[in-house]
């Protein structure tokens, strides 16, 4: 029966997208559901308007419209040779442009590749659920959903690797299966910083018996996670020199984007923008509530699995690996752009949060969980519908497949 409804949802979607989308999404255990749910992350990157000359999309869009490189060789070469601090982007430029010039098909590739990482990590959130349903588990995956949704496709490349990081290290961590560490190391072609979590989750699987074990987390390694929240907010912006890094890394092009990154001029760059943008001001106090919100059920969690008889051992490991994560990702938020490290570490979180639920249900303190809708409020009420407004054409809410698909076939990319 299942199965007939999802296949009935394949006509929907040719009538209205976006609305077979919103059924898809209930049932992703369907492969037709997850197709659905791929095919409309695809048609929503190629409904990018790109009619706002200061979003990130439109001036990757022009950069696409200026490429001149057309063979795979030559991206390669260039990245090789420390023109490119990562791939992905540039292959898909070079893959494109040898047939067309629409940069609709561009972020149509975009949205493509973000959701079929975006869906399996869905999967996975499904999976650790198990039977456990209700207010709490309906809001843990609304809260995953938009947390990094499809309209961060924007920017292309880094939102695209936290799903593929996601993706790897959960098997690689969780499920204990080493060959997803040719994934992990794919995750860095996607944006160059995300050497950082291949370097995290290496150590991590060379130190992991000293960090955990069957029956508890090192005290240690808690004791370092509660230090290293506590310094975060004392150290100043870059106080911390990666110079080193930067000397290990072969690219130039890598090294000489940590180098930008953790400069003091880039510092008083931020420090002056973070004063004078309302937005960055409010956008700022959220990513701060986040931060204490997180802490708070993290450390909850921690105090709960130590006086609790049972240690479930996949969410023991999974405990250590968030706490040896965030150790290191707190003092990389210090440093301008570093935060984004942070929701990386926060979808880990909500993963263990579901898995909690699904083991420790009946006698687990949830109410904590309910702070995670104010803190997130701005990220829905921005993020997922302010930018889905802006940044697209207003047909892929309300309008048929062939007629999105007729609106932008022939677009040609606008100087603004």
């Amino acid at each position: 029966m299942k199965s007939k409804k999802s296949l009935l949802n394949i006509p929907l979607f040719c009538a209205i997208p976006f609305v077979s989308f919103l059924i898809a999404i209930r049932n992703l255990r369907s492969r037709t559901n997850g197709l659905i749910f791929i095919s409309f992350c695809t048609l929503l990157g190629f409904a990018f308007a790109f009619s706002n000359d200061s979003a990130d999309s439109y001036r990757v869009a022009l950069v696409f419209h200026e490429f001149d490189y057309k063979s795979l060789f030559d991206i390669y070469q260039l990245y090789i040779l420390g023109g490119a601090p990562d791939l992905y982007r540039f292959f898909v430029y070079a893959t494109l442009k040898s047939f067309t010039e629409n940069p609709k098909l561009l972020f149509a590739t975009f949205g493509l590749v973000f959701g079929v990482f975006w869906y399996f990590s869905l999967r996975i959130f499904k999976k650790e659920q198990g039977s456990y349903t209700g207010l709490y588990a309906s809001l843990l995956f609304f809260i995953f959903v938009i947390i990094n949704p499809i309209t961060n496709i924007n920017g292309a490349r880094f939102n695209t690797a936290i799903w593929v990081f996601f993706l790897a290290t959960i098997n690689i961590v969780l499920y204990k299966k080493n060959r997803y560490f040719l994934l992990l190391i794919c995750a860095p072609l996607f944006h160059f910083s995300f050497l950082y979590g291949v370097v995290v989750v290496v150590l991590f699987s060379i130190t992991r018996r000293f960090l955990y074990s069957k029956l508890s987390v090192n005290k240690f390694l808690f004791y370092a996670f509660v230090g290293s929240f506590c310094l975060s907010w004392i150290l100043e912006s870059n106080i911390i020199s990666f110079d080193f890094i930067g000397n290990i890394v072969p690219s130039d092009s890598i090294s000489n984007k940590i180098g930008t990154y953790n400069s003091a001029e880039v510092s008083d760059i931020y420090a002056e923008r973070e004063a004078n943008s309302p937005f960055l001001i409010v956008s700022n106090f959220f990513q701060a509530l986040m931060k204490i919100t997180f802490f708070t059920i993290i450390v909850y969690f921690r105090n709960f699995m130590e006086k609790n008889g049972y240690i479930n051992p996949s969410i023991n490991r999974l405990m250590a690996f968030i706490l040896f994560y965030f150790v290191f990702s707190f003092i990389i938020a210090t440093i301008p752009s570093g935060g984004r490290f942070l929701m990386v570490g926060y979808i880990l979180s909500l993963l263990l949060m579901i898995k909690m639920c699904d083991v420790y249900g009946l006698v687990l303190n949830k109410k904590y969980f309910l702070a995670l809708i104010p803190v997130y409020s701005f990220t829905f009420f921005f993020n997922t519908v302010f930018l889905s407004v802006t940044l697209t054409s207003s047909t892929i809410w309300y309008g048929n497949l062939f007629w999105i698909i007729y609106e932008g076939w022939d677009y040609t990319f606008i100087y603004l």
